[in-house]
């Protein structure tokens, strides 16, 4: 029986630590990764290893983002499969991807390391879960 409780709580608190971190996407062809965090609408996008990574904010309209110290602006479309209707504040909405469809300013700021090939690569593409 304690083996069972042990269990429960160790899956208990490594869920809890997840949803800190909130949902990851990767576009594996550049080795970026797109992060979310709960309670907010900011974005981060880091190469694979976490090296490198720019932090965006949402500037109002929901598709533009500026990186936070002001290097460059992107737009994002995302495309959602969401569980629930969203009527209530207890259902749970999920995402499955997102796409950098532009970089509208700031296009040399706003790249990062790619490993293979190795050289600087823009943020534009497609991040799945």
């Amino acid at each position: 029986m304690n083996r069972v409780l042990s269990v429960i709580a160790v899956y208990v608190a490594l869920a809890s630590a997840s949803y800190a971190v909130g949902p990851s996407y990767e576009n594996k062809a550049l080795g970026f990764r797109l992060s979310t965090f709960p309670q907010s609408e900011n974005i981060t996008i880091c190469t694979q290893d976490g090296g490198d990574c720019l932090t965006f904010l949402p500037v109002g309209d929901g598709k533009t983002y500026t990186e936070e110290t002001g290097k460059c602006t992107l737009v994002m479309e995302h495309f959602r499969y969401d569980f629930a209707d969203g009527k209530t504040d207890d259902e749970f909405m999920l995402t499955l991807a997102g796409q950098v469809i532009q970089v509208v300013e700031g296009d040399d700021a706003c790249q990062l390391p790619q490993e293979s090939p190795a050289q600087m690569r823009s943020l534009t593409g497609t991040y799945i879960s």
